[in-house]
């Protein structure tokens, strides 16, 4: 009985192999074949098992793409006013520019932002609808007429201030008070719209406006009102003199 022993190498590992049967001669190269088919194929396989990725390797990482596109508020609509109701439209802005009493700008801001909802002048339209509607809100808080506003009298300073005032302009309906209280730029003294004039001034928070108003109401007896205004002129910083005795309060 013949012993054989087969050595081989598969990655690097030697293996040997001892074939203790009988080998004739004529099977030693079946055997051979056997082997080198065998060594063949282990390596094969390592080579493959080798070049196989990992498991962390084969999920193949597909990036998320997050949009960088803001969303952007749609724009509001823009119609341009055609060329022929422009001149309509410059006309109608001019009547709500000179209008003075806050009813009738009111009315006429309103028309005209319907009318011409897209224009130019829109922020402007809006800022004047917001003074008419504050000032008719001090008309009725200070129990002024509707024609207090509409009077024709007075010059064209005192025209000029009236269209202020009825703009919130509080300089301007101070010194509509003074004229009243002087009888100057066109219209005569008188002591009643001098009032009117302080309180709507007062209203608007004009410090100096309030402390006469508070002194006028001193005078008349109306205690609680005094107190009110002479506190408005303070926290307006006007430099309220020190309490006298015979103030009344």
């Amino acid at each position: 009985m013949n012993e054989r022993s087969f050595k081989f190498d598969i990655n690097g590992i030697s293996r040997t192999t001892e074939i203790s049967s009988p080998v004739q001669p004529n099977s030693i190269c079946a055997v051979s074949r056997m082997v080198r088919h065998t060594v063949a194929l282990i390596t094969a396989t390592s080579i493959i098992v080798l070049s196989m990725p990992s498991h962390a390797e084969s999920v193949e990482t597909v990036p998320v793409i997050k949009s960088t596109a803001t969303q952007k508020p749609r724009a509001k609509a823009v119609r341009p006013t055609p060329k022929s109701e422009q001149p309509n439209m410059q006309s109608r802005w001019q009547d709500v520019q000179v209008a003075v009493g806050p009813t009738k700008l009111l009315k006429l801001a309103e028309q005209f932002e319907r009318d011409f909802p897209f224009s130019a002048v829109d922020q402007q339209n809006q800022a004047l609808q917001v003074c008419a509607k504050k000032t008719l809100d001090i008309a009725r808080t200070a129990g002024l007429s509707s024609d207090f506003f509409d009077e024709m009298v007075g010059d064209a300073s005192y025209k000029s201030r009236l269209k202020s005032a009825v703009r919130g302009d509080k300089e301007a309906a101070y010194q509509l008070a003074l004229a009243y209280q002087a009888g100057s730029a066109g219209v005569a003294k008188n002591a009643r719209r001098a009032e009117q004039w302080l309180r709507f001034a007062a209203d608007l928070d004009h410090a100096h406006a309030s402390w006469q108003l508070a002194e006028i109401y001193n005078h008349e007896g109306l205690i609680a009102d005094a107190a009110r205004y002479e506190k408005k002129a303070a926290d307006l910083g006007y430099p309220v003199p020190l309490r006298l005795p015979n103030r009344g309060y």
